[in-house]
């Protein structure tokens, strides 16, 4: 990992339940990749000249003993490289059974680098197992923030369990109404760029 540079993780999941629409013309996993697509411009718009790379994860994964699967990693110094780097993604996004969320996020946790942040976007249905004391070690050892974007239109109880015993994570949902809205994406993209940007 290069010297001085700020890092963003960002776990995507594709399991079948992210396939559903979320509105009458946009899938879960559309708004998910919107979402992403928007907040790298964001970044570069409000930032340009930051050090920020961003890497990709997807779970589950394909991969035998894996749970994130890596997709690539870039420095958002141009739209051209987020651009390249969004286009990998999409290579990669059909229906994989299972949502190990707890364990692919786990996963990156334990190999994320310290005081980084973790974005994960997927719809918290389905999800199997719950989180472990490795993955609160994780977070409280390396100063990890982590940011839950649910794309949903409610809050599942893992989650809600899981912020309360880890304070450093916040849950936003992102519902019918940011399918629909361009004007509630547009400030859930704001919130996320400030919080990758400007706080420590």
């Amino acid at each position: 990992m290069t010297h001085g540079l700020n890092q963003l993780y960002v776990l995507m999941d594709r399991s079948p339940s992210m396939w559903k629409h979320i509105s009458v013309r946009k899938r879960r996993i559309d708004l998910a990749v919107n979402l992403l697509e928007e907040l790298a411009e964001e970044i570069m718009n409000r930032n340009p000249n930051s050090l920020l790379r961003l890497s990709l994860y997807i779970f589950p994964s394909k991969t035998p003993g894996l749970y994130a699967e890596y997709i690539g990693s870039k420095i958002l110094a141009s739209k051209l490289y987020a651009k390249s780097l969004l286009k990998r993604l999409n290579m990669w996004l059909e229906p994989v059974p299972t949502t190990p969320l707890f364990k692919a996020l786990e996963e990156l946790a334990t190999m994320a680098q310290r005081s980084s942040k973790i974005l994960t976007l997927s719809d918290g249905e389905e999800i199997i197992g719950s989180p472990t004391s490795s993955l609160y070690e994780s977070i409280r050892s390396k100063n990890l923030k982590i940011v839950f974007i649910v794309i949903n239109n409610y809050l599942p109880s893992k989650l809600l369990a899981l912020k309360t015993k880890a304070r450093e994570l916040r849950l936003y949902t992102a519902g019918t109404a940011a399918a629909i809205s361009d004007e509630r994406r547009k400030e859930l993209v704001k919130e996320l760029a400030t919080w990758v940007i400007e706080e420590p």
